[in-house]
């Protein structure tokens, strides 16, 4: 029964961190969290503490807990935490880590929960996008509350192909690269059509999303899940020729883009670049231990000091500096490496692509440092350890 009941949490938990990743709609992921551990722990109570737990999953939640520690600690010695009210969103978001242990020890696969929920994002997204055609007046409404009173997306003007379109950007769109890589592996191994118009809903609403970095990432997951699936066929041809016209393809649509018009978005980044570039020359010793978690630098792109920015493996690097960032991206990356290395039993793959596609996205975007990248990190482990358990009780077989 509690078993059910943290699964239940757990699921509106996701809910939550999908429609409302800053918290700031429904302010139910602190209650969410708590009420996870302690209908956890009254189960754990209720049968003698049968706890199953790794001694890896202990190590990987502690160095995600460790780090913003670190970096806190690196802010007080160098008294530079000027963002006091970040810090502590920062060390909130790393803390949803802790979450692992439970789903290690009821062996939950949160794909299975996350996946099917990523349908809420294309029923804000379309609907919302239509409505800036079709009733302006209610639209604006939205719009305000949306981009400026919840702060849960950006809306703006992009051009592709020489068309001017609006783009209507929701904060956790990025997390629809997993549904889409998993309805696309069952289209294209089970031809349902109902996983067809899935993959078509989940591909409109990235592209709507207007990010290049989106388009980019739901264009490598399809080239990679198609790729795969004629690999297996005996006639390679297809696959060949399938290949070069993507490397074709890809590099035209890349030129189309006009990555180096003027546009405002590519103006911030280039500023924040910038920077970053300038603030490592000057003070070099941020890229041995860091700036400090909550510490403010000048951004050009903002034209102000600013706490973080959209630019985040170079914010990594200088808050934590290389050694710690390079262990954090470790820890990151390994569930990738694991899933990859499986011979011996039958790994599905579309995580993998989808997680290659999600950190490529979050590159340009805040949302890996927060409580739904922790989602994504602890729904990666989720996969190892599920396989990792199915590859011992092979071996003992």
């Amino acid at each position: 029964m509690f078993r059910s009941v943290v699964i239940f949490f757990f699921v509106i938990l996701i809910f939550i961190l999908i429609v409302d990743p800053g918290d700031l709609i429904f302010q139910l992921k602190t209650p969410l969290f708590v009420l996870i551990f302690i209908t956890w722990f009254i189960d754990k109570i209720k049968s003698g503490f049968p706890i199953k737990y790794s001694k890896d999953i202990l190590i990987v939640i502690a160095v995600f807990l460790l780090v913003p520690i670190y970096g806190l600690c690196s802010g007080f010695i160098q008294n530079s935490i000027d963002d006091r009210t970040f810090a502590i969103a920062f060390l909130k978001s790393f803390s949803v880590i802790v979450l692992l242990f439970i789903v290690v020890d009821y062996e939950l696969v949160l794909d299975k929960y996350l996946n099917p929920l990523c349908i809420i994002i294309p029923l804000i997204i379309i609907p919302v996008y239509f409505l800036s055609i079709t009733n302006t007046a209610l639209f604006s409404k939205i719009y305000q509350y949306l981009n400026f009173e919840k702060d849960v997306a950006k809306f703006g003007i992009r051009n592709f192909y020489g068309v001017t379109v609006l783009m209507f950007f929701y904060r956790t769109s990025p997390l629809l690269v997993f549904p889409l890589s998993y309805y696309l592996t069952i289209y294209l191994n089970k031809r349902k059509f109902s996983s067809l118009i899935l993959v078509l809903f989940f591909s409109f609403t990235l592209m709507l999303s207007g990010t290049r970095a989106n388009l980019l990432a739901a264009l490598l997951v399809f080239a990679y899940n198609y790729l795969s699936h004629q690999f297996k066929k005996v006639n390679k041809l297809p696959l060949i020729l399938t290949l070069m016209a993507f490397i074709v393809g890809l590099y035209f649509l890349i030129s189309s883009l006009n990555f180096d018009q003027k546009e405002t978005s590519a103006e911030v980044k280039s500023g924040h670049v910038n920077s970053y570039i300038e603030l490592f020359k000057t003070k070099p010793g941020i890229l041995v231990w860091g700036q400090g978690l909550g510490s403010k630098f000048y951004s050009s792109g903002y034209d102000d000091q600013v706490s973080q920015t959209e630019l985040t493996y170079f914010e990594l690097l200088r808050v934590f500096g290389i050694p710690v960032t390079l262990l954090l991206l470790l820890f990151m990356i390994y569930p990738l490496v694991y899933l990859y290395g499986k011979k011996k039993i039958s790994v599905p793959k579309y995580p993998i692509i989808a997680y290659i596609a999600y950190l490529f996205i979050v590159g340009t975007n805040p949302l890996l440092v927060s409580s739904t990248g922790m989602l994504v990190i602890i729904t990666m482990y989720s996969f190892a350890n599920i396989y990792e358990n199915a590859d011992l009780v092979s071996d003992l077989k």
